[in-house]
């Protein structure tokens, strides 16, 4: 993807249904410390920044929102966000690490991982945050190794 003769630099892309992809990235064609998450058009063009913090990532949308996970207060939380950079609303709110969003086909629900309780495992969730509830341990050392947990992706199929 092209922003004029320049290629897009991020991390993380996820395509949105109407072509548009999200990205963590930095306003790399003027204020490099302008960081977090952006979305360009499938075609190139202009990049619009959403969010603000360096650490928003992992982005993955439904309809005109979008959920990312974000260590903005400390430790790794789930977030969702607009399109147009609006409605900032924080999902999870615990001292471990939540992260990896993914939307139900459906758009009712997200489903990512935790280490609650000290074990690796997936969880669900209403879109709006409610009902949480861990629905199964990944077991397996999940979590560990070169990269750890935060540069992986999990995704919910029909």
């Amino acid at each position: 993807i092209m922003v004029g003769q320049t290629e897009v630099r991020g991390e993380y892309p996820f395509w949105m249904a109407d072509g548009r992809v999200v990205y963590n990235g930095c306003d790399f064609l003027g204020d490099y410390g302008k960081c977090g998450l952006f979305w360009v058009g499938a075609g190139g063009g202009n990049y619009q920044q959403l969010t603000t913090d360096g650490s928003d990532t992992a982005p993955a949308g439904h309809g005109t929102r979008v959920a990312f996970m974000s260590a903005r207060e400390g430790n790794w939380e789930i977030y969702t966000v607009n399109m147009d950079g609006s409605g900032l609303i924080r999902l999870t709110n615990n001292n471990a690490h939540d992260g990896l969003p993914t939307w139900s086909p459906d758009g009712k629900s997200i489903a990512f991982v935790s280490n609650r309780g000290g074990t690796w495992a997936i969880w669900a969730m209403e879109a709006d945050g409610s009902t949480q509830r861990k629905l199964f341990d990944l077991g397996g050392g999940y979590g560990s190794g070169e990269y750890g947990w935060t540069h992986e992706r999990i995704s919910w199929a029909p």
